[in-house]
């Protein structure tokens, strides 16, 4: 899930703490959330059950000093899977996680400045860019020559990023419900958004009360309730909201993270760098998904040989509305690597 405000004209110029909070206290009210959030070799017949499969825990120290938890079950080639937000917790990849162990070694890391990877600052270190740098420290570290990824949202967003930029590092894209190819797909997203707000989403918002300080405190839990009341609109099965809502406690979700990343995430485009990716490329996307299918089609047209699958009765978090459906597709995904 990924708030998108309206983003500073010049995003290459970075506005101070004081400036940037001022700017927000006057937008958010038109903002729109992306609910958008170890022996290799053995085959999947020969590992035991993936609850009886040990669960390595590691840190990753990054260039500028922050340890990024990084854990990795299962045996095999290695899937790293990216939570989205930015700003939620790797834990919510964790049950797509145990279904990738049962065939390959699945890695999930805890993106800087989310709960288990805490930073001390968030002025600092939260840009594409940054995000990028810190999946190649962890590849880096665990000695891996190549990997696929596999992102949910803005997860997705970062496996494209870090394609365009390591492409050699790149066995396959596994994407699910991404973010767009480039930063085009803001406007697309947010229309369909808002067309999905109910009577009660909107009273919903409406009783948010403004934050009463200009501290990215405040802002920070501003921006939860904002979420909490408007993040049904992102689903095609409304029954399931609570298990949405559940997902943006302080321990799974850093509402900083999303508003560190908001100029950095104005204006990108990975489709000149991503044009002759050789890796296999497959798109997961709930049917009712507000980021909308020409956002994917962007995917599809400039990656050759990329496909989509589409999931009935799912929107942007199908391992919510549709678990089994969902591991299905990535099984099959994951065989085209393979």
């Amino acid at each position: 899930m990924l708030l998108r405000l309206n983003a500073p004209r010049s995003p290459a110029r970075k506005p101070s703490s004081r400036a940037r909070f001022a700017s927000l206290t006057n937008t958010t009210r038109a903002a729109a959330a992306l609910l958008l959030g170890s022996v290799a070799g053995q085959s999947a017949a020969q590992q035991p059950p993936v609850e009886t499969l040990p669960v390595e825990v590691a840190g990753v120290v990054v260039d500028d000093g922050v340890e990024l938890r990084v854990r990795s079950v299962g045996a095999g080639d290695a899937v790293v899977l990216l939570a989205g937000g930015p700003g939620f917790a790797g834990q919510q990849m964790w049950p797509i996680a145990e279904g990738v162990a049962e065939g390959h070694r699945a890695i999930v890391v805890d993106q800087r400045g989310t709960p288990a990877s805490p930073v001390e600052s968030f002025e600092d270190g939260f840009t594409i860019e940054a995000a990028v740098a810190d999946l190649e420290a962890v590849r880096a570290a665990m000695g891996l020559e190549s990997w696929t990824l596999l992102g949910h949202s803005w997860g997705g967003l970062l496996s494209m990023a870090y394609a365009a930029e390591h492409p050699e590092r790149v066995d396959a894209l596994v994407l699910v419900s991404p973010a767009g190819i480039d930063s085009d797909f803001w406007a697309e997203y947010q229309a369909n958004l808002g067309s999905r707000l109910t009577p009660g989403d909107l009273a919903a918002m409406r009783a948010v009360p403004p934050p009463t300080e200009q501290t990215p405190d405040a802002f920070a839990e501003y921006l939860r309730a904002m979420n909490l009341a408007m993040g049904p609109a992102g689903l095609a099965d409304r029954s399931k909201a609570d298990l949405l809502r559940a997902e943006m406690t302080e321990a799974r979700f850093e509402p900083r993270v999303t508003l560190a990343m908001q100029a950095s995430l104005a204006t990108f485009d990975f489709k000149p760098r991503l044009s002759g990716l050789e890796a296999p490329v497959t798109v997961i996307q709930g049917a009712a998904d507000p980021i909308g299918l020409d956002a994917t089609q962007r995917i599809l047209d400039t990656i050759e040989g990329s496909e989509r699958e589409l999931i009935e009765g799912a929107g942007h978090w199908p391992f919510l509305e549709t678990p089994g459906e969902l591991a299905e597709l990535i099984d099959d995904a994951l065989a085209r690597d393979g």
